[in-house]
C-alpha cells in the first residue's frame, strides 16, 4: 500500500515519540549488550542466504546465521554514520546440489562448515543522518534497519568470498534484520519508522529522534524536544497516540519505546508525563546499569570438526579429502559403520573414497514408465550404503558420514514448509504420460540413514541433535523395485526457509 508523503510541518506534529539522546551512552549500551550476546543466535537476528549456480545442473549455497548487532554512531549531523558489527555464529555453512534431470528440485549432495572454531565477523558502515532510518512492523516483530547509500564492509580473517557475498547482499537489499521485539499495546506504534540524526557543534554529542507512523512518513527528525540532562533522559509522547496522557497516566507503552533504538530493559521510566509543548507529554527516564559482573558471551571454542560434515556420493567416484578443524597432527582417524568405502592416508592426509562396486551386481527393469530405470530388490537388500568416518584428538571426536547411492535414484524428494516443520514429498517422472506425479502419503516408507531426525507418516521431519540428516523416500506401490529419492536435509543447521530455497529449486 502506498502513502502520500505528509508535508513536512505537518510532520513535526506527527511524531509519536520525540527526543534527543547522548551518543555515547547509546553506543555503550549496544557495547554492552554485543559482549554478552553477540554470539548467540535464536533465529531472531537475521541470517544471509546466497544461493548460486556453479556449473550446469549443480548449485551451491551459503548460509550464514548472525548474531546480536552492535550498533554504533557517530558524527555532527552533517557527516553521521551508522556502524553495526555482526558476528556469524556457527561457522559459514556451505551446501551443494544437483538438479534432476526431468524434475524440478535438487537434491543436496554435501553440506560443509567453515570457521565453526570462530572468530568470524564483519563490521558494516552506512551513510546515517537522514540517509538511514530503522522501523518496527509488529507483522513479524522485527526491527529493521534501511539506507539510502551503499555500505562499506570490513571482516575478520577467515572470511573469504563470504565478504563479497555480504556485500552484494546488503547493497542489494539496502536493509538488514536487527533483532525481535515484543508487540506493543497501541496499535498506532506497530508499524513505526524512527528516524535519527546527529546534532551539530554540542559538546554532549546528542542525537535527535523522532518516531513516526510508517504512513506517509519521511527522513526528517524533530525540530523541538524536551530537554534532558546528563543522568536522565526525557521523552517526548503525542496525546493523539497516547491518549492517556491527558488524564495524567504514562503510556502503556512508555518502556517497550525504548527497544525501538536501544536494546530491552536499558532506561526505564521514573516520572511524569508533563506537558512540554501543544498535545506533548514528556516522562523522565534512567539508565538500568548493566552489571560490572555480567557474563559476556565469549566466541565460541575450537571445537572439532571434519570437512565435509555430510556428502553424498556414487559407486566408484573420486576420493576427497577430509580437513580437520582445528589441525592436529595426532588425530585417530576410524572408519565406521558399513565400511563399505575406504580411508585412506596419504603423507599427512586422509581421504574418503566410495566404494567401487557392489555385489552382487544390481538387475534392473529396463521396461518400465519410469524415466530412469529400477533396480530390482531380489538381489540389492538396500539402494544406498552408509559410512561414518572419526576423528579423535584427546577427549574430543568429530563425525563426519558418507552415504553411496548404490542405483541411481529414481525419485526426487521435496520440501516444504507446515508450521515451523519441514514436511516431505517424493515425485518422479512418468515418461509414459510425460508429467510429473507425487507418491502418496500412505504408499512412502521414510527412512533417515545418517542422523538422529526422524520423518512421520505423513512426511513431517523433526530434527534431532545433528545438525544434518541424509533422509530416503522410498516408493512401495511396487515392492519388487528400488522406486526411491534421497537428499541431505541440512536442518536445524539452516533456518527452514533456506532448505525449502534449496531444495524446491
Amino acid at each position: 500500500m502506498s502513502h502520500e508523503p505528509m508535508d513536512v510541518t505537518d510532520l513535526q506534529s506527527a511524531f509519536a515519540v520525540e527526543f534527543r539522546f547522548i551518543q555515547s551512552y547509546f553506543n555503550i549500551r549496544w557495547e554492552w549488550v554485543f559482549e554478552r550476546k553477540g554470539w548467540e543466535s535464536t533465529g531472531d537476528n537475521g541470517s544471509v542466504w546466497k544461493l548460486r549456480r556453479l556449473v550446469e545442473n549443480h548449485w551451491e549455497g551459503v548460509f550464514l546465521a548472525l548474531g546480536y548487532p552492535r550498533l554504533s554512531y557517530s558524527g555532527d549531523g552533517t557527516n553521521d554514520e551508522l556502524q553495526v558489527r555482526r558476528n556469524i555464529v556457527g561457522g559459514i555453512v556451505r551446501v551443494q546440489a544437483s538438479e534432476h534431470v526431468n524434475l524440478v528440485g535438487r537434491e543436496v549432495r554435501r553440506v560443509a562448515l567453515e570457521g565453526r572454531d570462530g572468530g568470524l565477523s564483519f563490521d558494516m558502515k552506512v551513510r546515517a543522518g537522514l540517509q538511514a532510518h530503522l522501523e518496527y512492523s509488529a507483522s513479524d516483530g522485527y526491527l529493521r534497519l534501511y539506507w539510502d547509500n551503499p555500505a562499506e564492509f570490513e571482516s575478520s580473517s577467515g572470511l573469504g568470498d563470504v565478504i563479497e557475498i555480504l556485500k552484494e547482499h546488503y547493497n542489494r537489499e539496502r536493509t538488514m534484520l536487527l533483532r525481535k521485539l515484543k508487540e506493543p499495546f497501541n496499535s498506532t506504534m506497530r508499524d513505526v519508522r524512527i528516524n535519527m540524526q546527529a546534532l551539530p557543534d554540542n559538546n554532549a554529542q546528542y542525537m535527535i529522534f523522532g518516531v513516526l507512523p510508517k504512513a506517509g512518513a519521511q527522513a526528517v527528525v524533530p525540530t523541538k524536544f524536551p530537554l534532558s540532562t546528563v543522568s536522565h533522559v526525557v521523552l517526548g509522547f503525542n496525546d493523539t497516540v497516547f491518549t492517556n496522557l491527558r488524564a495524567g497516566r504514562q503510556p502503556v507503552d512508555k518502556n517497550w519505546v525504548i527497544s525501538l533504538f536501544l536494546p530491552d530493559d536499558a532506561w526505564r521510566c521514573m516520572s511524569g508525563p508533563e506537558k512540554y509543548a501543544e498535545n506533548f507529554y514528556s516522562c523522565d527516564y534512567v539508565t538500568n546499569n548493566p552489571s560490572k559482573v555480567a557474563s559476556e558471551s565469549a566466541a565460541p571454542s575450537a571445537e572439532l570438526q571434519i570437512t565435509p560434515l555430510s556428502q553424498v556420493f556414487a559407486v566408484g567416484a573420486q576420493r576427497i579429502l577430509l580437513t580437520l578443524a582445528p589441525a592436529a597432527a595426532n588425530a585417530q582417524w576410524v572408519l565406521e559403520g558399513e565400511a563399505r568405502g575406504l580411508l585412506e592416508k596419504e603423507g599427512a592426509d586422509y581421504y574418503y573414497k566410495a566404494p567401487l562396486q557392489i555385489e552382487p551386481e544390481a538387475v534392473f527393469n529396463n521396461n518400465t514408465e519410469l524415466l530412469i530405470a529400477p533396480a530390482y530388490r531380489a538381489n540389492l537388500q538396500s539402494p544406498v550404503r552408509v559410512d561414518k568416518v572419526k576423528a579423535t584428538v584427546g577427549s574430543s571426536v568429530a563425525y563426519s558420514t558418507f552415504v553411496t547411492h548404490i542405483v541411481p535414484p529414481t525419485h526426487i524428494i521435496r520440501v516444504a514448509k507446515s508450521g515451523v516443520q519441514l514436511k516431505l514429498s517424493l515425485w518422479y517422472y512418468n515418461g509414459r504420460e510425460k508429467k510429473e506425479l507425487q507418491v502418496p502419503e500412505g504408499n512412502i516408507t521414510w527412512r533417515v540413514v545418517a542422523g538422529d531426525g526422524r520423518v512421520s507418516d505423513e512426511g513431517i521431519f523433526t530434527p534431532g541433535s545433528e545438525p544434518c540428516n541424509t533422509v530416503v523416500g522410498i516408493d512401495e506401490r511396487n515392492q519388487d523395485e528400488w522406486r526411491w529419492g534421497a537428499t541431505i536435509l541440512p536442518y536445524p543447521l539452516m533456518h527452514a526457509d533456506e532448505v525449502v530455497s534449496l531444495i524446491q529449486g
